[in-house]
């Protein structure tokens, strides 16, 4: 990573921290939260009637039995955004022309910076989806 680059990421990674405790969980968080609350197969039968996979429920989970606070589950998606962001620098490439200005939009898009701090799942699928690209490629 070269010195812009580097500067982006670790803007991007402070922007994903910065006061995710702050805002109070709503209705979706709310819903993992409780979740990641029951015991493990009470939370697998529990999903059956949700529309995401478990995946992104089981991880929850693993925080939820931590005793961490409930803003403490948000960390499971900055992770995954955090990687998300390391991975989109790697499909880039070094020989593309605009990658400062590519890389730019996703560290610091209020978008990007929002799911990284939402107890859901998208930032994994973000993630996931991007390492299908990076396979790809």
């Amino acid at each position: 990573m070269n010195k812009k680059i580097l500067s982006l990421f670790a803007l991007g990674i402070i922007l994903r921290i910065l006061l995710i405790w702050r805002a109070p969980l709503w209705y979706d968080e709310n819903f993992t939260l409780v979740l990641s609350r029951l015991p493990f197969d009470q939370m697998i039968a529990a999903t059956a009637g949700d529309v995401h996979p478990p995946l992104s429920y089981i991880l929850f989970w693993l925080v939820g039995q931590t005793g961490a606070p409930a803003w403490g589950l948000r960390i499971v998606s900055l992770g995954f955004s955090a990687a998300a962001l390391w991975l989109f620098h790697h499909i880039l490439g070094d020989e593309y022309k605009y990658k400062p200005v590519a890389f730019a939009l996703m560290a610091l898009s209020p978008f990007q910076l929002w799911f990284a701090q939402e107890a859901r799942m998208y930032a994994m699928l973000e993630f996931f989806f991007l390492l299908g690209v990076y396979a790809v490629i």
